[in-house]
């Protein structure tokens, strides 16, 4: 897998969250859809929740990352899942979502320009 072709991009409501549900199945038990998620994901964005996507070149969702960002109730950037795809794993994804976090996290710990 060419890593120069993925991308990681916030996850779009109409867009991926199918996706992102489709792959929440494959690790939960209570099954999910593109609507439970966001009805679910609506409810959590005052606590800073926020889904990140792995794309490839054609658009495809390869795998996704959730995870909260400060806010007043939270105080650091933490990942609440990481999930890649079950075709696409052991090829360094999951590594890049969490590169993805730690520097977000990162920058939101420097002091202001």
């Amino acid at each position: 897998m060419d890593l120069k072709a993925i991308t990681i991009q916030p996850a779009d409501r109409g867009q991926h969250f199918g996706f992102i549900a489709a792959l929440m199945n494959t690790q939960e038990t209570e099954p999910n859809t593109a609507e439970t998620l966001t009805e679910w994901y609506n409810k959590q964005q005052a606590d800073g929740i926020r889904f990140n996507v792995v794309v490839n070149g054609q658009g495809e969702v390869l795998g996704s990352m959730g995870s909260t960002a400060p806010t007043p109730t939270w105080s650091a950037i933490t990942a609440s899942m990481s999930i890649v795809g079950e075709d696409y794993r052991e090829c360094g994804l999951g590594s890049l979502l969490y590169d993805a976090l730690l520097e977000q996290a990162y920058k939101s710990w420097l002091p202001a320009p």
